[in-house]
């Protein structure tokens, strides 16, 4: 199969946001959890969408959730990321070079996350403001919290992404005919369930750890462009 897709996990991989999530959680659940270590917050709910990790932490740590409540928290989070990351410059380095790499190669590009589409949007926007990148142009589809049932490791995510873009592509394409770049374990084995390629970037978690989950391994996004993902396929 040829190399037609690249699809993006978000926090991590785009963007520096997993530590901005994670103070996040503290702060909405400091009367309901107490303090949450962020090496648990890291082994534990790391990957989850915000309504997987709230549900995990109310088990854990014990604290009641209805559906009302549930619907509130995911809210507070948001606000409070929103307002962490209008002050934080979040988008990594190598991200900027790469998305022209892939555009010009004729690459089609989504992104797939556990993340809000209000959060992604927001890290854009603030970007855009500061910058002047509007990078949501690169992306033929979105797919995020708001649109799946199941969060990473399950596939659904990224079969959601890769049949999106198939809507866009002359003849079409297939997961196997896509790279999946993330920085867990969690994603990695869900874009390979999925039947795509893939490329761990260490830094939330070491190579060791990557390694066995990933077709390739990388640093840093800087280290990637078109031509050197297209080699997985070959």
């Amino acid at each position: 199969m040829g190399f037609k897709a690249v699809l993006f996990d978000f926090d991590g991989v785009i963007a520096d946001t997993e530590l901005l999530h994670y103070m996040a959680f503290c702060k909405i659940l400091e009367k309901q959890a107490g303090r949450i270590e962020k090496d648990v917050y890291w082994e534990k709910y790391l990957g989850f969408t915000d309504k997987e990790a709230l549900e995990a932490m109310s088990r854990d740590y014990g604290f009641e959730l209805t559906e009302e409540k549930l619907g509130w928290l995911i809210d507070e989070k948001a606000a409070v990321f929103d307002e962490l990351a209008s002050t934080e410059r979040c988008i990594l380095k190598g991200f900027a070079q790469l998305t022209s790499s892939l555009s010009k190669a004729g690459i089609k590009m989504a992104i797939c996350s556990g993340a809000l589409f209000s959060d992604i949007e927001g890290i854009f926007a603030a970007e855009a403001e500061r910058s002047g990148k509007n990078y949501f142009k690169y992306f033929d589809a979105v797919v995020t919290a708001d649109d799946v049932s199941r969060g990473k490791p399950h596939p659904e995510g990224y079969t959601k992404a890769a049949e999106k873009l198939a809507r866009t592509t002359a003849g079409g394409l297939s997961p196997a005919e896509c790279t999946v770049i993330e920085d867990s374990h969690w994603g990695l084995e869900a874009g390979a369930a999925a039947g795509a390629k893939t490329i761990g970037v260490a830094g939330t978690y070491s190579r060791s750890e990557l390694e066995p989950k990933a077709d390739m391994v990388v640093d840093s996004l800087t280290e990637l462009n078109a031509e050197k993902i297209s080699g997985i396929f070959d």
